[in-house]
Protein backbone atom coordinates (compact mmCIF):
# COMPACT_ATOMS: atom_id res chain seq x y z
CA UNK A 1 0.00 0.00 0.00
CA UNK A 2 1.35 3.32 -0.81
CA UNK A 3 0.23 6.60 0.73
CA UNK A 4 1.44 10.16 -0.14
CA UNK A 5 0.37 13.44 1.60
CA UNK A 6 -1.77 15.75 -0.79
CA UNK A 7 0.96 17.63 -3.06
CA UNK A 8 4.33 15.79 -3.69
CA UNK A 9 5.61 18.52 -6.56
CA UNK A 10 8.68 19.25 -4.61
CA UNK A 11 9.56 16.13 -3.01
CA UNK A 12 9.54 14.76 -6.72
CA UNK A 13 11.37 17.46 -7.80
CA UNK A 14 14.10 16.88 -4.99
CA UNK A 15 14.54 12.77 -5.79
CA UNK A 16 14.94 13.43 -9.28
CA UNK A 17 17.91 15.71 -8.58
CA UNK A 18 19.14 13.28 -6.12
CA UNK A 19 18.60 10.02 -8.56
CA UNK A 20 20.33 12.05 -11.34
CA UNK A 21 23.38 11.78 -8.15
CA UNK A 22 23.09 8.32 -7.12
CA UNK A 23 24.99 5.30 -7.67
CA UNK A 24 23.86 1.66 -8.17
CA UNK A 25 23.54 -0.74 -5.15
CA UNK A 26 27.16 -2.80 -5.24
CA UNK A 27 26.16 -6.43 -4.94
CA UNK A 28 28.75 -7.06 -1.79
CA UNK A 29 27.46 -10.08 -0.35
CA UNK A 30 26.50 -13.34 -0.74
CA UNK A 31 22.94 -16.06 -0.69
CA UNK A 32 24.60 -19.06 0.42
CA UNK A 33 21.37 -20.98 -0.35
CA UNK A 34 21.58 -19.63 -4.17
CA UNK A 35 25.33 -18.80 -4.45
CA UNK A 36 24.56 -15.70 -5.85
CA UNK A 37 25.48 -12.28 -4.85
CA UNK A 38 23.05 -9.23 -3.60
CA UNK A 39 23.54 -5.83 -2.49
CA UNK A 40 22.53 -5.69 1.20
CA UNK A 41 20.54 -2.87 2.89
CA UNK A 42 24.13 -1.08 4.30
CA UNK A 43 24.79 -0.97 0.13
CA UNK A 44 22.04 0.08 -0.85
CA UNK A 45 22.02 2.91 2.04
CA UNK A 46 25.65 4.41 0.71
CA UNK A 47 24.33 4.15 -2.85
CA UNK A 48 21.19 7.04 -1.78
CA UNK A 49 22.12 8.80 1.67
CA UNK A 50 24.37 11.31 0.35
CA UNK A 51 22.04 12.52 -2.82
CA UNK A 52 18.71 12.46 -0.50
CA UNK A 53 20.32 14.30 2.64
CA UNK A 54 21.82 16.65 -0.36
CA UNK A 55 18.63 17.47 -1.37
CA UNK A 56 16.52 17.76 1.46
CA UNK A 57 15.15 14.15 1.57
CA UNK A 58 14.84 11.92 4.48
CA UNK A 59 14.00 8.10 4.64
CA UNK A 60 12.65 6.41 8.06
CA UNK A 61 11.45 3.00 8.72
CA UNK A 62 9.22 1.83 11.18
CA UNK A 63 7.57 -1.01 12.29
CA UNK A 64 4.02 -1.17 12.94
CA UNK A 65 0.72 -3.19 13.02
CA UNK A 66 -1.91 -3.71 10.34
CA UNK A 67 -4.62 -5.87 12.21
CA UNK A 68 -2.54 -8.96 13.50
CA UNK A 69 0.37 -8.51 11.09
CA UNK A 70 3.67 -6.90 11.02
CA UNK A 71 3.88 -4.17 8.76
CA UNK A 72 7.36 -2.32 7.56
CA UNK A 73 6.58 1.10 6.78
CA UNK A 74 8.73 3.21 4.65
CA UNK A 75 8.70 7.21 4.39
CA UNK A 76 10.39 9.34 2.10
CA UNK A 77 9.95 12.83 3.91
CA UNK A 78 11.11 16.14 2.31
CA UNK A 79 11.94 19.20 3.74
CA UNK A 80 8.59 20.80 2.76
CA UNK A 81 6.47 18.42 4.86
CA UNK A 82 5.89 16.55 1.71
CA UNK A 83 6.09 12.71 2.34
CA UNK A 84 4.98 9.21 0.67
CA UNK A 85 4.82 6.31 2.60
CA UNK A 86 5.04 2.51 1.69
CA UNK A 87 3.37 -0.35 3.58
CA UNK A 88 4.60 -3.76 3.20
CA UNK A 89 3.13 -7.04 5.16
CA UNK A 90 6.43 -8.58 6.72
CA UNK A 91 6.47 -11.87 5.46
CA UNK A 92 6.84 -13.71 8.68
CA UNK A 93 7.27 -17.74 8.58
CA UNK A 94 7.84 -18.40 11.78
CA UNK A 95 8.02 -17.01 15.32
CA UNK A 96 11.16 -15.34 16.60
CA UNK A 97 13.80 -12.87 16.88
CA UNK A 98 16.20 -14.11 14.43
CA UNK A 99 13.27 -14.78 11.57
CA UNK A 100 11.87 -11.03 12.15
CA UNK A 101 16.07 -9.32 12.44
CA UNK A 102 16.07 -11.58 8.93
CA UNK A 103 13.04 -10.73 7.40
CA UNK A 104 12.93 -7.10 8.51
CA UNK A 105 16.38 -6.25 7.04
CA UNK A 106 15.48 -8.13 3.45
CA UNK A 107 12.11 -5.81 3.27
CA UNK A 108 13.59 -2.74 4.91
CA UNK A 109 16.56 -3.57 1.41
CA UNK A 110 13.90 -3.54 -1.19
CA UNK A 111 11.75 -0.82 0.15
CA UNK A 112 14.11 1.35 0.36
CA UNK A 113 15.76 0.62 -3.44
CA UNK A 114 12.02 0.83 -4.36
CA UNK A 115 11.45 3.87 -2.76
CA UNK A 116 14.24 5.87 -4.33
CA UNK A 117 14.78 4.14 -7.40
CA UNK A 118 18.19 2.10 -6.46
CA UNK A 119 19.37 -0.75 -8.84
CA UNK A 120 21.66 -3.42 -8.13
CA UNK A 121 25.11 -3.44 -10.77
CA UNK A 122 26.23 -6.38 -12.41
CA UNK A 123 27.93 -9.16 -10.94
CA UNK A 124 30.99 -11.19 -12.43
CA UNK A 125 28.50 -14.66 -12.09
CA UNK A 126 25.72 -12.57 -14.49
CA UNK A 127 28.49 -11.77 -16.87
CA UNK A 128 29.59 -15.06 -16.60
CA UNK A 129 25.95 -16.58 -17.80
CA UNK A 130 25.60 -14.15 -20.69
CA UNK A 131 22.21 -13.25 -19.39
CA UNK A 132 20.22 -10.99 -21.87
CA UNK A 133 19.90 -7.71 -20.62
CA UNK A 134 16.18 -6.63 -19.47
CA UNK A 135 15.19 -4.94 -22.94
CA UNK A 136 12.01 -3.36 -21.64
CA UNK A 137 10.76 -1.04 -19.30
CA UNK A 138 10.73 -2.78 -15.68
CA UNK A 139 7.59 -2.80 -13.48
CA UNK A 140 7.11 0.13 -11.48
CA UNK A 141 7.37 -0.03 -7.41
CA UNK A 142 3.43 -0.18 -7.36
CA UNK A 143 3.92 -2.93 -9.15
CA UNK A 144 6.61 -4.34 -7.18
CA UNK A 145 4.71 -3.91 -3.72
CA UNK A 146 1.60 -5.76 -5.70
CA UNK A 147 3.67 -8.85 -5.80
CA UNK A 148 5.05 -8.75 -3.04
CA UNK A 149 1.46 -8.83 -1.32
CA UNK A 150 0.87 -12.07 -3.75
CA UNK A 151 4.07 -13.46 -2.18
CA UNK A 152 2.89 -13.03 1.50
CA UNK A 153 0.49 -15.88 0.24
CA UNK A 154 2.75 -17.87 -2.01
CA UNK A 155 6.15 -17.58 -0.74
CA UNK A 156 7.40 -20.48 -2.70
CA UNK A 157 7.08 -18.67 -5.85
CA UNK A 158 9.79 -15.96 -5.56
CA UNK A 159 12.53 -18.28 -7.08
CA UNK A 160 10.26 -20.01 -9.05
CA UNK A 161 9.23 -16.20 -11.12
CA UNK A 162 13.57 -15.25 -11.18
CA UNK A 163 14.26 -18.77 -12.52
CA UNK A 164 11.08 -18.42 -15.54
CA UNK A 165 11.85 -14.82 -16.32
CA UNK A 166 16.50 -15.42 -16.00
CA UNK A 167 15.99 -12.83 -13.23
CA UNK A 168 18.28 -12.06 -9.91
CA UNK A 169 15.35 -10.45 -8.61
CA UNK A 170 11.13 -9.84 -8.92
CA UNK A 171 12.15 -5.54 -9.29
CA UNK A 172 13.93 -6.60 -12.60
CA UNK A 173 10.74 -7.91 -13.99
CA UNK A 174 9.55 -6.58 -17.36
CA UNK A 175 6.18 -4.64 -17.26
CA UNK A 176 5.37 -6.82 -20.46
CA UNK A 177 5.33 -10.19 -17.91
CA UNK A 178 3.20 -8.07 -15.04
CA UNK A 179 -0.44 -9.05 -16.53
CA UNK A 180 1.10 -12.86 -16.50
CA UNK A 181 2.54 -13.30 -13.52
CA UNK A 182 -0.76 -12.01 -11.49
CA UNK A 183 -2.69 -14.06 -13.46
CA UNK A 184 -0.91 -17.30 -12.60
CA UNK A 185 -1.00 -16.04 -9.18
CA UNK A 186 -5.04 -15.41 -9.44
CA UNK A 187 -5.19 -19.23 -10.84
CA UNK A 188 -3.00 -20.47 -7.87
CA UNK A 189 -5.66 -18.61 -5.36
CA UNK A 190 -8.70 -20.37 -6.73
CA UNK A 191 -7.28 -23.38 -7.21
CA UNK A 192 -6.10 -22.68 -3.45
CA UNK A 193 -9.61 -21.83 -2.13
CA UNK A 194 -11.20 -25.11 -3.91
CA UNK A 195 -9.07 -27.35 -2.47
Amino acid sequence: MTLQSEQINELMGALAKAQGEMSHAVKDSVNPHFKSKFADLASVWQACRDPLAKNGLAITQTMDFSGERQVLVTTLGHASGQWIKSIVALPIQKPGAQELGSCLSYCRRYALASMVGVYQDDDDAEVATKREPVKGPRITSKQLDEIHEWLLDFPDSAKALCDKFGIQEIAELEQKDFAFVISVFEKRKKAKEKA
